[in-house]
């Protein structure tokens, strides 16, 4: 009797771990297929971003002007390249609104760019005071933009 309950409960072993084992195998693939890759404007947005978190860190710093002068460099070939580009939020939108909000959102990308050739102006300056003013009206905008032209997040 032992022997039956002993092999019976080595067969609901294996029973049980061959699924499991088998879907933590399938998981990291679907999980990497799920990932999407990232559009145009993801790339320069996420050029802008990077540029712009260094950026924070050093812009009081005045014997980092060169560095952040670098930094703006960045962030303005970011957002030229940005303006010529469309939100995927746009395609979401009935075709009646969409050169409107396409409008509005390079509209949105020229009071950027002119927002980081002032940024550069102050920071040749070296105005580091009006520099970070600067900056933290473009993060202003930014956030302001992500909630007009940013698609939602799924979950």
């Amino acid at each position: 009797m032992k022997l039956h309950l002993s092999a019976f409960l080595l067969v609901l072993g294996f029973v049980i771990a061959i699924p499991t084992t088998q879907a933590q195998e399938k998981a990291p693939a679907s999980a990497a297929a799920s990932k999407k890759s990232k559009t145009d404007l993801e790339k320069a947005m996420s050029t802008i971003g990077r540029a712009n978190r260094q950026l924070k860190k050093q812009i009081a710093d005045a014997s980092k002007n060169a560095s952040s002068l670098e930094l703006v460099a960045k962030m303005r070939e970011g957002a030229e390249a940005s303006v010529k580009l469309i939100p995927a939020k746009a395609q979401d939108l009935p075709a009646s609104e969409r050169d409107a909000f396409t409008s509005k959102y390079q509209a949105s990308m020229k009071d950027f760019l002119a927002g980081v050739a002032k940024l550069e102006a102050d920071l040749k300056a070296n105005n580091n005071a009006a520099a970070q003013v600067d900056l933290k009206n473009l993060n202003d905008q930014e956030k302001d933009g992500h909630k007009s032209y940013r698609r939602p997040e799924k979950e």
